[in-house]
């Protein structure tokens, strides 16, 4: 499922600066991430003596709906206090949980707030038995997998899970579309650096450029902050910006984008759940499968083929280029 919205489809020749997030983006993580967070939160409870059944993919993927969970381990804690919560009593449906948690502020927040002002008694309860280090931990272990685990996080692992599920990712973009983007080629993910370097090798394109490689640096902007978009066109100057992501929180970025910057700026949501109904309907999406995502590059990209390509020969970076992007990875 494939759509572009009006304005997309009549200026497509405009944009000359793509932005794309990774995770459910450039590389299919429909089963990594949510499997591991499902599993993570599965482990926590067998550590504290509950007999929880596995959480469903679903699930997880529900809280990519609402602002402040489009980090993972973020995720994974929300998912645990929905546990929790079920646990001390607080018998609400998973979107119930949200929709209301979600009215008094965004993510885990507003999970604290709407405990601790809706439910008195049962939110001391439940904070008691809430342990964020130790669920991001079995995420991210989960996640990796004991081999992986050093090169990602540069320490061994608490738990020595063997398997993780990064294993299941797999790219879904064509590198040889990405090149025939016309201009600049960005990212701004949450992922850590050795996260995306893999992620990088992964998708196998060598275009990106240094300046626009925006990751998480454990002090920096966090979406939905537009700080990183509003610092590549600062130096890119282009004459229009399309971000491509999955969450929320990523459609609030390119808004307090468009609030902050005179430059035109698109929004293209990529979703897993055919059962999603698009955050706004005025936007344009794809649906998490290599022919939709491949399809929406070709109609952002081939609509104006004579328009010259920011690119050295052979659409690689220089020398210096890779050198720069590797050093800015690290």
């Amino acid at each position: 499922m494939v759509h572009l919205n009006r304005r997309l489809a009549k200026n497509a020749g405009l944009y000359d600066l793509w932005v794309f997030d990774v995770d459910g983006v450039l590389i299919d993580t429909s089963r990594s991430f949510p499997l591991a967070i499902a599993r993570a939160v599965q482990h926590y409870g067998q550590l504290y003596g509950y007999s929880w059944p596995l959480p469903s993919l679903s699930d997880v993927l529900q809280f990519k709906r609402y602002p402040g969970f489009n980090n993972d381990w973020d995720l994974a804690e929300g998912l645990l206090f929905y546990h929790l919560a079920q646990e001390s009593g607080i018998k609400r449906g998973l979107a119930a949980f949200l929709e209301e948690s979600g009215a008094y502020a965004a993510g885990k927040a507003g999970i604290e707030k709407y405990l601790r002002e809706r439910w008195p008694g049962r939110d001391v309860w439940v904070l008691e038995r809430m342990n964020a280090e130790l669920i991001r931990e079995l995420a991210m272990e989960h996640y990796a997998g004991e081999e992986l685990f050093q090169r990602y996080y540069n320490r061994p692992p608490m738990f020595k899970i063997k398997d993780g599920t990064a294993c299941l990712e797999k790219p879904l973009v064509s590198p040889a579309l990405l090149e025939q983007l016309p201009g600049v080629k960005g990212i701004y993910t949450g992922r850590i650096g050795p996260e995306l370097e893999v992620a990088l090798e992964l998708v196998g394109f060598q275009g990106w450029d240094p300046d626009c490689l925006f990751y998480d640096r454990g002090n920096g902007p966090r979406k939905p902050d537009p700080e990183p978009l509003l610092r590549m066109a600062e130096k890119k100057q282009p004459a229009g910006l399309v971000y491509f992501g999955d969450s929320y929180d990523d459609l609030l970025t390119l808004e307090h984008f468009r609030r902050r910057s005179k430059v035109p700026a698109e929004f293209v949501q990529i979703f897993a759940d055919p059962d999603v109904r698009p955050f706004d309907e005025n936007e344009s999406w794809a649906s998490t499968t290599s022919e939709a995502l491949n399809e929406i590059l070709r109609l952002c990209g081939a609509r104006h083929p004579e328009k010259p390509h920011r690119k050295t020969p052979e659409g690689r970076l220089s020398a210096e280029g890779k050198t720069r992007q590797q050093d800015c990875l690290r």
